[in-house]
Order: C-alpha cells, then sequence, then structure tokens
C-alpha cells in the first residue's frame, strides 16, 4: 500500500476559490482533488470565474 502525506493545504481556507465554504474539504486542496476526479469531475477551484 502506497504511503500517503498529509495535505499541505489541509484547514488553510485563505485564498480557497471554492464557493462552497459549508464543504468539509473546503480549503484542503488534496481531500478535494482526490474526491472529483475519481468522477471525472474538476473542483470549483479549477474553473474560473464567470464561466
Amino acid at each position: 500500500m502506497a504511503q500517503t502525506t498529509p495535505c499541505p493545504n489541509a484547514g488553510k481556507n485563505q485564498g480557497c476559490t471554492c464557493p462552497h465554504t459549508s464543504c468539509a474539504r473546503h480549503g484542503a486542496c488534496c481531500q478535494c482533488i482526490a474526491y472529483h476526479l475519481p468522477q471525472k469531475q474538476l473542483p470549483q477551484c479549477y474553473v474560473k470565474a464567470g464561466m
């Protein structure tokens, strides 16, 4: 089993551009990306504003 390292952004909400502030993964980029990519989705932080 691969060893994982803690997400360096966990708990650092400053700079998180996702509008879903009530999400448990808000500000934890690694967790957010790991959640969305298997579903073939891009997290909101990857989507440009106004699109």
